[in-house]
């Protein structure tokens, strides 16, 4: 049973497009039975029946769960682990309690499909690794460019040039940026993108290190921070962000993207956008304040 939980686990962790996966111990009220706890209701749909396919004689029940660790803290105190657990928002600090009761994949075939680096950081201070990352679902700041060739306007290449852009097309009356205000995580996404440079550099990594393993209070320096929010404000300021924006969703945001009312979007294409659209889209690269360009921003957990 635990080498058929270490397999399924590691498909689980192949495909699903999650930020991290942790593989429990719970036990299982039948040798044979095992429990498989989802994020969302999309994966219920799109990898429960390829689960299904892959071990066809193995009785797997997938459940709804959610997408932080309080609920698995919650069935930990009550004896009712699942055996197999997708979290997608979590940190070590989140998860400490559970670690007695998860697997250690130190010693399994898995581990060894991963770059060193990437599993580094998932060694507790036994040197168990007991968290697997996935395949991260990278989000940008995506460009309409069949809307910038309209207006005559040139896809940004700098930050120099995105400001320039969204004071042209405001300019024109057509919204420069949407973005998913009314999301609860859209604050580390914002602030994590204007201020990239700053918690790339030394003291942001530190102050990082410090956040991510702190098991009590987690302190805002007077410094570093005052840095960060005058970026994130200035950001705001040249993208032309209003009031109004805090009640943008991502469903909004997409539609006002893909209707041609706003020239850029922070997130991902979708296959059905892309397939569905005339428009052509282009990913815009987002300076890091340290004169390097990123096309991609991936999330880390500093709570």
């Amino acid at each position: 049973m635990q080498k058929t939980k270490c397999y399924l686990a590691a498909l689980v962790s192949g495909v699903l497009l999650v930020t991290g996966i942790l593989a429990g111990c719970g036990q299982s009220k039948k040798d044979d039975h095992l429990t498989v706890y989802l994020w969302e209701n999309r994966l219920m749909k799109n990898i429960a029946p390829y689960i299904h396919e892959q071990f066809p004689d193995q009785d797997i029940e997938f459940i709804i769960g959610n997408n932080d660790t309080d609920l698995y803290s919650y069935f930990k105190e009550h004896g009712e682990l699942p055996d197999i657990m997708t979290v997608r928002r979590f940190s070590g600090t989140d998860a400490q309690d559970l670690q007695p009761y998860l697997m250690d994949f130190a010693s399994y075939d898995v581990v060894s499909k991963y770059y060193s680096y990437a599993v580094e950081y998932y060694k507790d201070t036994d040197n168990e690794i007991q968290w697997l990352p996935i395949c991260a679902l990278p989000q940008t700041i995506i460009a309409n460019k069949t809307l910038f060739d309209q207006y005559g306007i040139k896809v940004p290449e700098n930050y120099e040039e995105y400001v320039q852009v969204c004071q042209q097309f405001y300019d024109k009356g057509i919204k420069p940026y949407s973005m998913n205000f009314a999301e609860d995580w859209a604050n580390q996404e914002i602030i994590q993108a204007a201020a990239i440079g700053e918690f790339t550099s030394l003291a942001g990594i530190d102050w990082r290190n410090e956040a991510e393993t702190s098991a009590g209070e987690i302190k805002f320096d007077d410094v570093l921070w005052k840095r960060i929010f005058s970026e994130t404000s200035q950001f705001l300021k040249d993208s032309h962000f209003s009031k109004e924006d805090i009640n943008v969703n991502v469903n909004t945001g997409t539609q006002m993207f893909v209707e041609g009312k706003s020239a850029m979007f922070h997130g991902y294409i979708p296959a059905s956008i892309g397939s569905s659209r005339s428009a052509r889209y282009a990913k815009i690269p987002r300076s890091d304040g340290c004169g390097t360009n990123t096309y991609s921003l991936f999330f880390t957990d500093f709570r």
